[in-house]
């Protein structure tokens, strides 16, 4: 893996342990939004699968959407 695809992946990692720790819903909006950043970045750092899964899992989400999701459904 290169650097740039290791700083994504810690990134991502760190986001998803923030949200455990806080043990809170998570706002659809800020699902949709770290999907939207995978989409965008790992097109450009060479990881297509993630690119794939963040396009799918977006068809269903909004940025403006209000659900509130449990880490389980994450």
């Amino acid at each position: 893996m290169t650097k740039f695809q290791l700083l994504f992946i810690k990134q991502f990692d760190e986001t998803i342990a923030s949200w455990r720790l806080a043990n809170k819903p998570i706002r659809e909006a800020d699902l949709y939004g770290l999907l939207h950043r995978i989409k965008g970045t790992a097109a450009t750092i060479d990881l297509p699968e993630w690119t794939a899964a963040a396009e799918k899992l977006l068809i269903d989400l909004s940025d403006e959407g209000s659900r509130l999701w449990t880490m389980a459904e994450c």
